[in-house]
């Protein structure tokens, strides 16, 4: 727990900015490639972070587009 971030987080938002999007994705490729691991990217709870978590990640902004734009 970090008491300087809100308790309430979205999971797969890495940069806490609030929002699930393509700087998300980039931050978890980045630490997937550089073998630190992050909560937050941890997206289907199996305590690693890896493609699982990006594809899990991408389909959640592309969902949201989807839903967003009405493009269904």
């Amino acid at each position: 727990y970090d008491e300087t971030m809100s308790e309430c987080w979205l999971n797969g938002d890495l940069n806490y900015d609030g929002s699930i999007d393509v700087l998300d994705v980039v931050m978890l490729v980045d630490a997937i490639l550089s073998d630190i691991y992050l909560d937050a990217g941890d997206l289907n709870g199996d305590s690693s972070a890896n493609i699982i978590d990006v594809v899990m990640l991408v389909n959640i902004i592309l969902n949201w587009l989807i839903c967003e734009n009405s493009i269904i």
